[in-house]
């Protein structure tokens, strides 16, 4: 235990006098300590996945040039959805982390506010579809999906059996994927 003085600014050197105490005598010495800088990595990441299948190169997502470096995961070149952590660690031993979370967005009209598509609390994902969102209509939902007041977009619209999807006021669906395999409905 002790109490440390620091008479220096955020990085550089710094003297910190500590003084112990309750040991069996009292002791002060001086102790120079340097205080660098920790790598800054950047942001965190969301990719969003347009196909299912498709995959990301999480060695491309960050510069880690000059450090050491560590994935959550063995291979990094072809990674389905899901988190994945990098830790970044420079020559000094000083470290940071950042994550990229992988998506397959995949949206399920429950109608449970009203009608409108651009509602997105009628949404299981409580946001209103993207261009890279896969949209599933249920044929459990408590309202009909009705696109009215704007466009709608989203990578591919699957409609179970029994559903009713009405597009009105020459209004249009979007659809921006082009791919092989959809979504499990």
């Amino acid at each position: 235990t002790g109490v440390m003085n620091w008479d220096a600014a955020f990085f550089g050197t710094a003297t910190i006098t500590a003084t112990a105490t309750g040991l069996c005598g009292t002791t002060t010495a001086d102790q120079i300590v340097t205080v660098n800088a920790k790598p800054n990595i950047g942001a965190d990441i969301t990719i969003y996945h347009n196909c299912v299948g498709e995959t990301t190169d999480l060695g491309l997502l960050f510069n880690t040039t000059g450090f050491t470096f560590e994935w959550n995961t063995a291979n990094t070149n072809a990674v389905p959805p899901g988190t994945y952590r990098l830790i970044v660690t420079n020559g000094l031993g000083c470290s940071d982390t950042a994550f990229v979370n992988v998506v397959l967005e995949v949206a399920i009209w429950t109608g449970a506010i009203s009608n409108d598509w651009h509602t997105a609390g009628n949404w299981n994902i409580n946001k209103v579809p993207g261009a890279q969102t896969h949209v599933i209509i249920d044929n459990t939902s408590i309202n009909e999906c009705i696109i009215s007041t704007a466009n709608a977009t989203a990578a591919s619209v699957q409609s179970k059996a029994g559903t009713v999807t009405k597009i009105e006021n020459n209004r249009e669906i979007i659809i921006s994927g082009n791919c092989a395999t959809l979504p499990a409905n």
